[in-house]
This record gives C-alpha cells, sequence and structure tokens, in this order.
C-alpha cells in the first residue's frame, strides 16, 4: 500500500545522499504546511487524478479499521449487514489498488516491469485493458456508496 505525506520520507529517501535527504526534506515540510494550512498541498492539485486514486486504498483501509456503520443498498432496498458492508469496503480497496499501472503488471504477470528486461507490447496491452476496466469500476463502486463512507 502506498504512503503518503512525511510518513513515507524516510522509505523514499532510502540510500539517497544526504544532499538529496535534506532537499526533499524541505519539500515534504512545505508540503506538510501547505497540508495543514489549506488542507492540501501542490502535489495534491498537480496529480490530481493519480493521487485521489493513490490516496483511496489508504484511506478506505483506515475506513475500514474505524467502521461501525452500515451500507444501505437504495437499488435494491436492503441495508447491509456487517460482512457485506466489509466486502464491499474491501472490493473498493481492491480496484483503487489496482488504478496503478505498476500494481496491475505485478499482478497479472507476478513481477514487476523492469524485472522483466525486454519491453512486450503484449504484456502492456493486458495492463492497459485491465487498468481501466479497475479504474471505471473502482470509480463505479465510490460514485455508488461514497455517502455511505462516514462513521
Amino acid at each position: 500500500m502506498t504512503k503518503f505525506g512525511l510518513d513515507s520520507f524516510l522509505e523514499r529517501t532510502k540510500g539517497a545522499s544526504l544532499r538529496y535527504k535534506l532537499r526533499e526534506l524541505w519539500w515534504q515540510l512545505r508540503y506538510a504546511w501547505q497540508r495543514a494550512w489549506r488542507g492540501y498541498d501542490f502535489t495534491d492539485v498537480f496529480e490530481l487524478g493519480y493521487n485521489f486514486t493513490a490516496k483511496m486504498p489508504v484511506l478506505l483501509t483506515e475506513f475500514l479499521k474505524n467502521n461501525v456503520g452500515l451500507f444501505y443498498d437504495a437499488e435494491a432496498d436492503k441495508q447491509l449487514d456487517e460482512e457485506e458492508t466489509n466486502a464491499v469496503i474491501k472490493e473498493m480497496i481492491f480496484y483503487f489498488e489496482n488504478c496503478d499501472e505498476d500494481h496491475v503488471y505485478q499482478r497479472l504477470h507476478q513481477n514487476r516491469y523492469y524485472e522483466d528486461g525486454e519491453y512486450d507490447p503484449e504484456k502492456w496491452e493486458s495492463v492497459r485493458v485491465e487498468l481501466e476496466r479497475c479504474r471505471a469500476e473502482a470509480l463505479r463502486l465510490f460514485s455508488k456508496w461514497c455517502f455511505h463512507l462516514w462513521y
């Protein structure tokens, strides 16, 4: 699962030079300051779609740990029980995690793309198709259940 913000600073800069770490720390502190005052930082705006899909698995996982509410399916006119509600949230987490092409490539081909050696257009086509399917399903599920995501 992707970490973001200052929480991932040490992980992202592992093995880097001290100069790079200090420069990166400066930027991360600046972004933290922006998040504290604005509620968002420049990176959120710069890559809005990517950041949304990258943060949703983290947020949904935390939501799943603390959720005490149950979803109501208006289409079926049915109150979901705890098991069904958790299954919906886990399904959303799965699809949002698969909005990242590196994650999809690894899931489909059992290794990372840079470990494969040569570029294989057929593999990347299968990744593209699966990626678009997962994005569409993640956004469909989110639009259906977004107003139930509170506790």
